[in-house]
């Protein structure tokens, strides 16, 4: 690509209001942008526990004012969590 057109095009992202995801950008680099939350509970209680639901969406928040996504895994087996 020419510097002219990577010129014109910067500067219309910019207009625009554009900013890469750094979701996508995490593809591209060695960074992935999540943080990884590993459970060692019962499934079934997750859903009747009021604490959870709440503090899912607490950790959600907080992650999006920074562009990082959750990748919550539940261990049910015994010791999972540590594995």
């Amino acid at each position: 690509m020419s510097p002219d057109t990577r010129e014109r095009i910067l500067r219309v992202a910019k207009d625009l209001g554009w900013k890469p995801s750094l979701r996508v950008k995490g593809l591209s680099s060695a960074k992935a942008y999540a943080l990884g939350l590993v459970v060692a509970r019962d499934p079934s209680l997750l859903g009747t526990d009021p604490f959870f639901p709440a503090f899912i969406a607490g950790i959600e928040t907080a992650l999006a004012e920074h562009d990082y996504t959750l990748v919550l895994s539940v261990a049910t087996a015994p010791g999972a969590e540590h594995s």
